[in-house]
Formats: structure tokens, C-alpha cells, sequence
């Protein structure tokens, strides 16, 4: 008996979660399920066998999706971190020199320059920073300058940080449940970014399913003969014009 009789065997008495496993782990190998997945599926099990194809779709393309838009949002969350850090070294080198320039001058409108960018340089910051420390919202800032614009970044970034905490962990709870229904195995595609295509859901009615594979092979007749047809017509015609010719 070769492999593939072997196989054929082996298709119909398959559950429903192992014809998922077999989905799944052609889908993350990048590579489409053998047909006989689909083929053999019995009736009896083309709901159960629907749902497992539902959840790998739910969490590669509908969750894929949500994964998108917030690693953009991420990704904003760090450039606010970048701008605190930039405010920070303003405070940080404009104190530092401002120390040094009133230590050096007695000029009073030079003193007067430097204490005026000191004040309006964020002072009152201490690193690191603790992100997980709850903050009181700043009812008003002068924007672009001082310690308020460090407040108002320090409490934008940390209302952020709260909130992606949150969706990631919701994200990792759903990835974890659909995994238990696989039997423990992830049901991630590892770039799931670059395809967004659907997997097919069963087709188990039997009848349905000789029904268009007597459809096809039908198609496939007509047109068999249709082209047998056209080439005896060519020959045939191909004689009497010869024929012509060499009278």
C-alpha cells in the first residue's frame, strides 16, 4: 500500500481538532492545507470543524488587525517619551550651565538672561523616572516651556502606559485561550502583518461536494470533446484546401 493510499485511509477517521492542527500547521508554515482536509470532513463534524477554522481566523486577521493599530499607537507613546527625555536634558544642561555662568559674571543683565531661561527650563525632574506612580492631571501649562509641559508628558505617557498594559494583556488572555482549543499549540502565524487572506471554512455536506465534483468533471467533458471537435475540423479543413491547391 503506498503513502498516499495510506493517507486516503487516514482522512476520514480525523476529529475535528486534528483536522485543524493539520490546518494550522500548513497556515504558519505558509503553505495551503492538503484539499483531503477539507474532503473527507463528515458532516458531523462540519460545525466543530468550522469553529476551529473561525478562532485561527479571529486571531490571525481580526486580532492581527487590533495588533497593528496599537503597536502604532506604541510607537507614539515612545516619541512622547522621546520629547520628555529631550526635556529633560533642556532642564538638566540649562541649570547646569546657568550655575556656572552666575558663578563666573557679575553683569546684571546677563544674570537676569540666564535666571529667565533657568525658570523657564523644566527644573523639578528626577531620574528615573517611575512611570507606574499614578499622576495628578495639570489643569494648565504654558505649552513649550518649563516643568508643566514635563508634568503634562509624564501624565500622558503614563495614562498610555496603563492603557496598553491593559490591551496587550486582553491580546495574550484571547491567544491563550484559542491555543488551549489547539491543544496547547500557538495559534499565531509568526508574520501574520503581510497576510491578511482568510482561511476557508469546511465544506462537509457530501452531497454538496460529489455533486460538484460531478459538476467539474462534466465542464471538464464538454470541453475535452469541444477540442476534439475543433481539431478535426482543422484537419479537414486543412486536406480540402491542399487538395485545391494542386488542381
Amino acid at each position: 500500500m503506498s503513502a498516499e493510499q495510506r493517507l486516503s485511509r487516514l482522512y476520514p477517521a480525523l476529529t475535528a481538532r486534528e483536522r485543524g492542527l493539520l490546518v494550522l500547521r500548513a497556515y504558519k508554515a505558509d503553505e495551503k492545507p492538503d484539499p483531503r482536509i477539507y474532503h473527507t470532513c463528515p458532516s458531523a463534524q462540519g460545525a466543530a470543524f468550522n469553529r476551529y477554522i473561525a478562532l485561527l481566523n479571529a486571531v490571525n486577521v481580526e486580532l492581527a488587525t487590533v495588533v497593528l493599530i496599537l503597536r502604532t499607537q506604541i510607537d507614539k507613546t515612545a516619541l512622547k517619551y522621546s520629547w520628555l527625555m529631550t526635556a529633560v536634558i533642556w532642564g538638566m544642561e540649562t541649570h547646569a550651565m546657568g550655575r556656572h555662568v552666575l558663578a563666573a559674571t557679575k553683569d546684571r543683565k546677563l544674570r537676569k538672561d540666564v535666571r529667565r531661561l533657568m525658570a523657564r527650563a523644566p527644573s523639578d525632574v528626577r531620574v528615573p523616572l517611575d512611570l507606574t506612580v499614578p499622576l495628578a492631571e495639570p489643569e494648565t501649562f504654558e505649552k513649550g516651556y518649563g516643568d508643566e509641559t514635563v508634568k503634562a508628558l509624564l501624565f500622558g505617557i503614563h495614562q498610555d502606559v496603563r492603557q496598553h498594559w491593559a490591551e496587550l494583556r486582553a491580546i495574550e488572555i484571547a491567544v491563550q485561550e484559542v491555543a488551549e482549543e489547539f491543544g496547547g499549540k500557538d495559534p499565531l502565524k509568526a508574520d501574520h502583518a503581510r497576510d491578511d487572506r482568510r482561511l476557508p471554512a469546511a465544506v462537509y455536506d457530501p452531497a454538496r461536494r460529489r455533486a460538484a465534483v460531478r459538476g467539474d468533471r462534466a465542464v471538464g467533458a464538454r470541453r475535452g470533446r469541444r477540442r476534439a471537435r475543433t481539431e478535426a475540423h482543422r484537419e479537414a479543413g486543412g486536406r480540402v484546401t491542399a487538395g485545391v491547391a494542386s488542381r
